[in-house]
C-alpha cells in the first residue's frame, strides 16, 4: 500500500479534510500530477525531474510523439506503483475550435 500526503485543495471536487491518503489510485494520479506540473530544476537533488509542459504552451510546432515520449518517460521513471495491478496509459491529442478560433492540446491519462 502506498501512503502519500493528501494534496487536494478545498476548492477541488471531493475534497476531504485530512493529512494523508491511502487510496492507491488517488496517490498514483497525484504523483502523475506532480510530475506533469513540475519544471526540471525545481526539485532539489533531482535536476531532471519534471516535464516542463509550459514550454510547449505557445510553441507552434509541437510534436505529439515528442510530448508523449517525454510524459511516458517521466511517469515511468518517477511514479511508483504496482505494475502487476495498475496500467497507466497516456495519449496526446491536438485540436482546433473553429467557433472560438483557438488551438488546444489534450493530455489523456488513464489508470486501470
Amino acid at each position: 500500500m502506498i501512503r502519500e500526503i493528501y494534496c487536494k485543495l478545498p476548492t477541488d471536487q471531493d475534497y476531504e479534510m485530512k493529512i494523508e491518503s491511502d487510496d492507491e489510485a488517488y496517490n498514483i494520479l497525484q504523483q502523475i500530477k506532480v510530475v506533469l506540473g513540475t519544471k526540471p530544476g525545481e526539485v532539489l537533488g533531482s535536476p531532471l525531474f519534471g516535464c516542463d509542459l509550459e514550454k510547449y504552451l505557445f510553441t507552434m510546432n509541437c510534436n505529439k510523439d515528442e510530448i508523449l515520449q517525454m510524459i511516458n518517460y517521466e511517469i515511468f521513471s518517477n511514479v511508483y506503483y504496482n505494475t502487476a495491478k495498475w496500467t497507466i496509459g497516456v495519449d496526446v491529442l491536438f485540436g482546433h475550435n473553429k467557433n472560438d478560433a483557438y488551438e488546444y492540446a489534450l493530455i489523456d491519462i488513464s489508470l486501470n
